[in-house]
């Protein structure tokens, strides 16, 4: 199987508000160039995914279309250091989309003006607020946002939920970043 503009992409270091660096690809505009620099667009997976989870597929099609594409892996996740491998931090990934949105806009074949942000599912939730927080944000696709951890949390029923919170209040007592209280990510019907 073919991957989708793999002959114009670039294997990428971000670095993030850590020591961590954070992974990922860069498709550059085969159309701007340093002295007429143009849009970009940065990509992150959803829920427990990676970049090999087909943003390529939209990053090759956006970089045809003449952007610059940036994708990468959230901190612990995919190829990006960082510990406990896995690990989901809303306030963390948050960080790691400002560190590679800083990252894109110092590209120079980019104008910083003109960057725009590509998120699907948690990802989705988490360009909302980037746009809402930073000004300079050109354009958002939110593509299934997830946007209410309550209504998600609704869908795993009563039981799930229950054991999900007390999961969640164990974590907050006695996990640590070097030994969290973990939860799977996938699961048969009515399994936490």
């Amino acid at each position: 199987m073919a991957v989708a503009g793999i002959q114009r992409r670039m294997d990428i270091r971000i670095a993030s508000c850590s020591k961590d660096f954070m992974c990922g690809w860069l498709y550059p505009s085969q159309i701007f160039t340093s002295s007429n620099p143009g849009p970009a667009i940065v990509l992150a997976h959803g829920l427990g995914g990676t970049t090999e989870l087909k943003l390529d597929v939209y990053a090759d099609i956006f970089n045809q279309m003449g952007y610059t594409s940036v994708v990468f892996d959230y901190r612990c996740t995919g190829g990006s250091e960082g510990l406990p491998r896995g690990l989901i931090d809303w306030r963390k990934q948050q960080e790691d989309w400002k560190s590679a949105i800083k990252y894109t806009r110092q590209l120079e074949i980019v104008d910083p003006n003109q960057v725009g942000l590509f998120g699907t599912s948690f990802s989705g939730g988490h360009v909302i607020e980037m746009a809402a927080t930073d000004k300079n944000v050109k354009a958002v696709i939110s593509q299934c946002p997830f946007t209410s951890g309550w209504q998600s949390s609704l869908c795993t029923g009563v039981a799930a939920g229950l054991r999900l919170g007390g999961l969640g209040l164990l974590d907050t007592l006695f996990g640590s970043d070097e030994a969290p209280v973990t939860v799977s990510l996938t699961g048969k019907p009515g399994e936490t």
